[in-house]
């Protein structure tokens, strides 16, 4: 009896769809690799993953009932609302990347 392809359902998935990007896992680096060229080598000794599309960023426009900031002033925090801020975190590290004043 033939056993399957360890990689068979990603080989088939990358087949049907081939603008996806496979990646291998490098253990040495601790991350995952783009596959270089037309076709990955798909080494049953080695893990491959379709590339994960990115987070999308998250934007959120503060009002005065839900949204608060906090400013340190001489070591105590007190809270002021931000009605007028719109602020972009990126979405896979959860970072400030962008913050309007709206008017």
């Amino acid at each position: 009896m033939r056993v399957p392809h360890k990689h068979m359902a990603l080989i088939r998935e990358w087949a049907l769809d081939t603008k996806k990007t496979i990646q291998w896992y490098c253990e040495d680096q601790d991350e995952w690799v783009d596959c270089i060229g037309d076709c990955p080598n798909w080494d049953t000794d080695l893990q491959f993953r379709c590339k994960p599309d990115p987070a999308k960023d998250i934007t959120t426009s503060c009002k005065i009932t839900r949204c608060y900031g906090a400013i340190m002033w001489n070591s105590t925090t007190d809270h002021v609302p931000y009605a007028n801020l719109k602020l972009t975190f990126d979405g896979a590290t959860g970072s400030l990347k962008h913050a309007e004043v709206l008017k």
